[in-house]
């Protein structure tokens, strides 16, 4: 499924709905949703969004980004850590930041964790049994609504993914 996801982005074929969208409101829903996941892994998720932020953007995919975040956020904070999803208006943009107090990126690997099927931890990627995909499908999703990601990562202490979005205009 998900190098069907890709292929049809690289072919401009992947059809994107523009929804005006509460991001916020998402945002929270998503977070109720993996809530069960992250406790049963003994960890602490919240969320903090303004109010009011509507972008048009296709739900079901901005959902599946923030789903592909929190699921590296959870794979990669051990028992007792905490993830914070947050949206805030950055002028004309919504910010939207998944921040866990996980193991953390080096510096040397942040640049490609977003290529396909690139593994940052090939030890953990065995065990937590992924693609490697995950990033690389949430990068192309962004840019396709017109929006940037990207991460700030420190070892040992923990790594926040975020991604901004236009804001929808008022008509």
């Amino acid at each position: 499924d998900d190098l069907l996801v890709l292929a049809r982005i690289d072919s401009a074929d992947l059809p994107l709905r523009g929804e005006r969208t509460d991001l916020g409101a998402l945002a929270r829903a998503v977070v109720n949703t993996v809530a069960p996941l992250a406790e049963g892994s003994g960890l602490s998720l919240e969320a903090a969004a303004a109010p009011g932020l509507l972008a048009e953007v296709d739900p079901d995919r901005i959902r599946q980004v923030l789903r592909i975040l929190l699921d590296n956020a959870i794979a990669y904070t051990p028992a007792g850590g905490m993830i914070r999803v947050s949206v805030e208006r950055h002028d004309t943009r919504a910010r939207v930041a998944v921040t866990d107090t996980g193991a953390g990126i080096a510096p040397e690997e942040q640049a490609r964790v977003f290529d396909r099927f690139y593994r940052a931890d090939r030890a953990r990627a065995r065990a937590t049994g992924g693609t490697g995909l995950g990033l690389a499908i949430a990068r192309a999703l962004i840019r396709a609504h017109g929006g940037e990601i990207g991460l700030t990562s420190v070892p040992g202490r923990g790594t926040t993914v975020w991604f901004t979005l236009p804001l929808a205009t008022t008509a």
